[in-house]
């Protein structure tokens, strides 16, 4: 679990990269965000920025092997 201040440390860094869009799935997940925002005294993006850092760390090789997984079987089915 990420601590106030790491978070805090993370939203604080420069960002370097381009851009990204992001659109919260739901309304709860909206609310989430900005509260999440207020608590840490950083913006919205900032929050999304963190969190879609963590969740490439835990999953991103995951993903890509079960992608490749299912290639794989849609290939022998064919």
């Amino acid at each position: 679990m990420v601590t106030a201040t790491e978070t805090q440390q993370k939203a604080s860094k420069p960002m370097d990269s381009e851009r990204i869009y992001f659109r919260a799935a739901s309304q709860k997940q909206y609310e989430a965000i900005h509260h999440l925002a207020n608590e840490f005294g950083c913006s919205a993006s900032q929050i999304c920025r963190i969190a879609m850092d963590e969740w490439l760390r835990e999953n991103f090789i995951k993903q890509i092997e079960f992608a490749q997984a299912i290639t794989e079987i849609k290939t022998l089915k064919q």
